[in-house]
């Protein structure tokens, strides 16, 4: 045989021993270990199921939470313009009362002012008169009228007055 022949022979017999001695020997240890690391794969495989079913299930409920939110958001909202229109109502019922009474409050100071004027004019045209009526009298009475005047004046008084003692 040749020199590299036996060299084949020898690394062939040493492989194949090394070979059966790992088999009786490593092969267990090798078979576990790979089971472990199978199990261990399989059960980060279903902690990330299971991570991920509960991170769902969180998103969902968040997702239920916004939406509530927002809904109550939006009826905050809805009862801010309702609030904000039934004060605006009301500022306009309260000016419109107010402006009714200023209104009502002028025609009764233009209804007294206008009272008052007629009867200054009424006073004025009393007075014009009378002294119109005296000046009148004064012209056109004698001496003996007036004293005749006088004397029926005071015995209607005295008459009156009698009248009165009874």
């Amino acid at each position: 045989m040749s020199e590299y022949a036996s060299a084949a022979l020898w690394s062939i017999l040493v492989f194949a021993g090394l070979v059966l001695i790992l088999r009786f020997t490593a092969a267990g240890k090798i078979a576990a270990a790979l089971r472990e690391r199978s199990k261990a794969i399989q059960d980060s495989i279903d902690n990330a199921r299971r991570e991920r079913a509960e991170a769902d299930r969180l998103l969902a409920q968040y997702r239920q939470q916004i939406d509530r939110a927002r809904e109550a958001a939006a009826e905050i909202i809805d009862e801010g313009r309702r609030d904000a229109e039934a004060v605006r109502r009301r500022i306009e019922d309260e000016a419109r009362r107010d402006a009714a009474e200023v209104v009502a409050r002028a025609r009764r100071e233009i209804e007294l002012l206008a009272d008052d004027a007629v009867k200054r004019i009424y006073d004025e045209a009393a007075a014009a008169a009378v002294a119109a009526a005296a000046e009148q009298v004064r012209r056109s009475l004698t001496p003996d009228g007036h004293r005749a005047l006088l004397r029926e004046s005071i015995s209607r008084m005295s008459a009156a007055g009698g009248a009165r003692r009874n």
